[in-house]
């Protein structure tokens, strides 16, 4: 059983996002913003990452930029309503293995987790 961390602000988001990880057999930790994510990738090094782009305090693309300078290695995958070519490119070079976009379906997500993880 791997580890994924789930990065939103918004308690419906995560809550869909938890529901279909667990299905998959996986344990999930939840962040409510960046500065929580980064403590938690800092303590628990999740297997999978999860990541909103639009948090209030600090951003998704903040939070790459310090899995960058950091050399943090772990899969991230960005969860966002945004559509804009020039966000996909900088979530590229940032390093950010899939783009899907919400709402998320769940077979989507699941294709993403088996592609990172494997079943639990």
């Amino acid at each position: 059983m791997a580890r994924v961390l789930i990065v939103e602000d918004s308690v419906f988001q995560r809550t869909i996002l938890k529901r279909i990880v667990q299905q998959t057999g996986h344990e999930t930790v939840e962040a409510a913003s960046g500065r929580e994510a980064l403590r938690k990738i800092d303590e628990l090094q999740p297997d999978l990452i999860f990541l909103d782009l639009l948090m209030p305090d600090i951003n998704g693309f903040q939070v790459l930029q310090v899995l960058v300078s950091k050399f943090i290695k772990t899969p991230v995958v960005v969860v966002t309503a945004d559509v804009q070519e020039t966000t996909r490119e900088k979530c590229r070079e940032l390093g950010v293995k899939e783009i899907v976009n919400k709402p998320v379906s769940d077979e989507k997500l699941v294709k993403v987790i088996d592609k990172y993880l494997g079943s639990g």
